[in-house]
C-alpha cells in the first residue's frame, strides 16, 4: 500500500510520530513546505537542526498545485493523508490521482483554517471529540474522534533517580496557559517540582521521569499529548478532569490507570496522598504504561483510521487497482470517497456505476423518493436542466434541503446558466451565490466532454454554521485567542461565511 503524507516537516511534534506508524504499515512518501525556521530560532533549537527529518519531497501545498506534477513519475498512492500543522496549506488539487483522501485535524482551536482545508477531504479525524460537531457543522465529511497517543520509540521510561515530587514537561507561556501556571505555582510552595519547557528526544523522557509524580494541565480541557506520553514513559499521571468531556474517561480509568483531581486544592490532596502512598503509585503507573503500550500508540490510531476508511471504501486495503482511479467522466471523478448514497438527477452517473462502487457508493438513485430520509443522501448530481430545474440557482435551495450535514452537491452548468440565466459574470460571484445558499465550493471545473458543449462542473459542500460563528464561539471558549484576527480571517472569506 502506498500513503502520501502532506504536512510541513516537523520532528518535534505529532506529525514524526504519525509519520513513523504509517511507515509501519505502508510505503510512505512525504510531501510539503519544509521546517519553520524562524520557530527554530524563536525557540533555540540550533542544535536540534541535525536531528530533523526533512519531507521527502519539499513543496508548496496550496490549491494552485497539482499533486499529480509534484509526486514522482509512475508513483501513485493508494491514499492521500494531511496531517494538518502549523497552519500552512494541505490542499492542494487531488482529484486527478483517484484515491481516497483523509485530514488529520490537531488543534484546531488554533488553526482555525482547518475548517475550511478539511473540507477538501474524503474523511476528516479530530483528536479531540469536542471538535467533532464543529468540523461537520461547516462541511466536514466522514468526521471521527480519533485521540492523539505515544510513540514507544520516543515516549518510554528511562533509569533515573526519582528525585523529585512533581514533574512537568512542557509550554507555561501565558497568556494560553494561565490555568498550568497557576497550579505549578501552588505546587511549588508546598512540593519539590521539576519544570522544564522545549525538551525532546531523549531529554524529554529523562526530565519526565525525574518526577515521583507528573503534572499535566491541558489548555482546552483536550485529552493532550502529555496523558499518552506520561503514561508510556511509566510515570504516574496528575490530570484535570474537565478533559472527560472530549473522551479522557473513555480512554482511562481514575485511580486505575491515572489520577485527576478536579481543582487546586483537591489537586494538592491528591499530591499528599500519592506521595505517601508509593505501592498505590507505582501501580497505577504500571497499569496506565500497560494499556497505552497495549491500545494507544499511534500505530493504533493508524490501524483504527484504516479500519474506519476501509469500512465504507472496501477497496482501500486491496490497492490503487482495486479502485477505480481512472480520468473520464467529469462529474463521476469528483464524487467523494466514502459516499454511501447518491442521487443522480439528469447527469449519467449510471454507466459509471463500478467506479462509484469502488469509491464506496452502495446506493445510487435517479429520483428522490418521499420516503427517502435526508440523513441518507451524501451526494445530489445534478444538471442544472435536468429534473431538479434551474432558476437563478434556486437548485441549491432544493439540494441543501435533502443533503446531510457536511453533504456533496455536484452540479452541471451551462454557459447559459452560468451567466445570461443566473446573472453571474465571474467564479467570484459563483462562490458567492453558493455560499449565500449554505455551500463551499471545493472544486470548479470545465467539463469539455459533453455534447452541448463545454459546461461548469461545480462540487460543493454543504455547511450548517457559520465560519463566523464557529470562530466567535472559539473566542469567547478561549478569551486569549486572537479575536480580532481570526474575525478578519473569517470575514475574508465573504459576507457569507
Amino acid at each position: 500500500m502506498r500513503i502520501c503524507i502532506l504536512t510541513r516537516a516537523d520532528s518535534l511534534s505529532w506529525t514524526q510520530h504519525y509519520v513513523d506508524a504509517f511507515r509501519q504499515r505502508a510505503e510512505v512518501l512525504t510531501v510539503g513546505p519544509p521546517y519553520d525556521t524562524q520557530l527554530i530560532e524563536d525557540w533555540g533549537l540550533a542544535d536540534f537542526v541535525d536531528t530533523l527529518v526533512p519531507n521527502d519531497i519539499e513543496a508548496d501545498l496550496d490549491p494552485s498545485q497539482d499533486l499529480r506534477a509534484i509526486l514522482p513519475d509512475g508513483w501513485n498512492p493508494d491514499l492521500i493523508v494531511a496531517i494538518a500543522n502549523g497552519r500552512v496549506s494541505l490542499a492542494p488539487s487531488m482529484d486527478s490521482l483517484g484515491c481516497p483522501t483523509a485530514y488529520i485535524t490537531v488543534d484546531t482551536w488554533q488553526s482555525i483554517a482547518d475548517y475550511v482545508e478539511c473540507q477538501q477531504y474524503d474523511f476528516v479525524f479530530t483528536v479531540q471529540r469536542d471538535f467533532v460537531d464543529r468540523l461537520r457543522a461547516v462541511g466536514g465529511s466522514n468526521v471521527h474522534w480519533l485521540p492523539l497517543g505515544c510513540n514507544p520509540s520516543a515516549h518510554h521510561p528511562i533509569d533515573v533517580p526519582h528525585d523529585h515530587d512533581v514533574a512537568f514537561v512542557g509550554n507555561i507561556a501565558l497568556p494560553f496557559h494561565q490555568q498550568r501556571y497557576d497550579l505549578l505555582e501552588r505546587l511549588e510552595q508546598r512540593y519539590s517540582v521539576f519544570v522544564a519547557s522545549r525538551v525532546f528526544y531523549e531529554d524529554l523522557c529523562r526530565a519526565t521521569c525525574r518526577g515521583r509524580l507528573a503534572f499535566n494541565r491541558s489548555a482546552i480541557d483536550d485529552v493532550n499529548m502529555r496523558v499518552f506520553e506520561v503514561m508510556a514513559m511509566g510515570r504516574p499521571l496528575l490530570t484535570n478532569r474537565d478533559a472527560s468531556q472530549n473522551g479522557l474517561t473513555d480512554l482511562f480509568e481514575d485511580g486505575k490507570h491515572l489520577i485527576l483531581y478536579d481543582d487546586a486544592d483537591d489537586l494538592l490532596e491528591k499530591v499528599n496522598y500519592y506521595l505517601a502512598h508509593e505501592v498505590e503509585r507505582e501501580a497505577i503507573a504500571q497499569s496506565g504504561f500497560e494499556l497505552v503500550m497495549a491500545k494507544h500508540r499511534y500505530v493504533d490510531r493508524v490501524d483504527e483510521m484504516l479500519r474506519i476508511m476501509s469500512d465504507r471504501v472496501p477497496a482501500i486495503h486491496s490497492g490503487n487497482d482495486a479502485i477505480d482511479g481512472s480520468i473520464g467522466d467529469t462529474m463521476a471523478d469528483l464524487v467523494p470517497f466514502g459516499s454511501e448514497y447518491v442521487v443522480d438527477l439528469g447527469t449519467r452517473l449510471i454507466p459509471y456505476a463500478k467506479k462509484l462502487e469502488s469509491r464506496g457508493v452502495r446506493q445510487l438513485q435517479s429520483a428522490v423518493g418521499d420516503d427517502d430520509p435526508a440523513a441518507r443522501i451524501e451526494v445530489l448530481a445534478a444538471n442544472s436542466t435536468g429534473e431538479l430545474g434551474f432558476d437563478c440557482l434556486d437548485a441549491l435551495d432544493h439540494a441543501y434541503g435533502i443533503l446531510v450535514e457536511g453533504g456533496s452537491l455536484l452540479l452541471r452548468l451551462t454557459a447559459s446558466d452560468f451567466s445570461a440565466a443566473s446573472g453571474i459574470a465571474s467564479l467570484d460571484q459563483l462562490d458567492d451565490a453558493f455560499a449565500k445558499s449554505g455551500f463551499h465550493i471545493t472544486c470548479c471545473k470545465i467539463d469539455e466532454s459533453s455534447q452541448e458543449g463545454s459546461n461548469i462542473i461545480v462540487r460543493a459542500r454543504k455547511r450548517t454554521r457559520r465560519l463566523a460563528d464557529i470562530v466567535r464561539e472559539e473566542c469567547e471558549i478561549f478569551p486569549h485567542l486572537d479575536t480580532d484576527g481570526l474575525s478578519r480571517w473569517a470575514a475574508a472569506y465573504g459576507p457569507h461565511y
